[in-house]
């Protein structure tokens, strides 16, 4: 949800996208889980960048289609559409 509410300017403001993902993770270690690190977590916010991305894609097309207005969708695609270029998820890999 962080890419898709928050402007690039609002993510990078105060490191706030990284603190929030530094402290999802260590909620994580504090709750038990182990072996899953930062470099995890990015790659794993990375995939879900992309898939926020399709996502909103397919909701712009029904939120238009059902007569939203435009400030009502272009805002979150927009978002999801930076961070998937800060992010280079584009040039995300299968392993």
């Amino acid at each position: 949800m962080l890419a898709t509410f928050w402007t690039r300017e609002q993510r990078r403001e105060g490191d706030r996208e990284m603190r929030a993902l530094r402290r999802y993770l260590s909620r994580l270690q504090e709750r038990g889980v182990s072996g899953y690190g930062p470099d995890q977590l990015l790659d794993d916010y990375r995939v879900s960048i992309v898939y926020m991305l399709f996502y909103m894609l397919f909701r712009t097309i029904w939120d238009q289609t059902n007569g939203s207005s435009e400030s009502y969708w272009r805002p979150k695609l927009a978002c999801v559409t930076v961070s998937f270029q800060d992010h280079d998820c584009a040039g995300l890999t299968i392993r």
